[in-house]
């Protein structure tokens, strides 16, 4: 939950026009364990999405507990899909 909150006040602080310069274009969550997240962090989850353009969600991965630089097909989708926001809030 401690990640969510931190995304939460960074959030917060976006909207307040606290951060110039910084554009958010998504959240992306990362499951913390491999059981499904409990009914209060789902709902958190779906708050915080509310407040994003776009929200990707990622299950737990073991290998990045030890190698957080291991690769993974999922998240280079997702890296690929926020570059290529990024190409079009540039082109706008």
């Amino acid at each position: 939950m401690a990640g969510l909150d931190a995304a939460a006040h960074m959030l917060q602080e976006y909207a307040a026009g606290l951060l110039p310069g910084l554009e958010v274009l998504a959240l992306v969550v990362v499951d913390d364990e491999r059981a499904k997240p409990t009914k209060r962090i789902r709902t958190r989850i779906r708050e915080l999405g509310g407040t994003v353009p776009n929200l990707y969600r990622l299950p737990w991965q073991q290998a990045w507990r030890d190698d957080p630089y291991q690769p993974n097909k999922t998240a280079a989708r997702i890296a690929s899909r926020i570059e290529s926001l990024t190409h079009k809030e540039n082109q706008s």
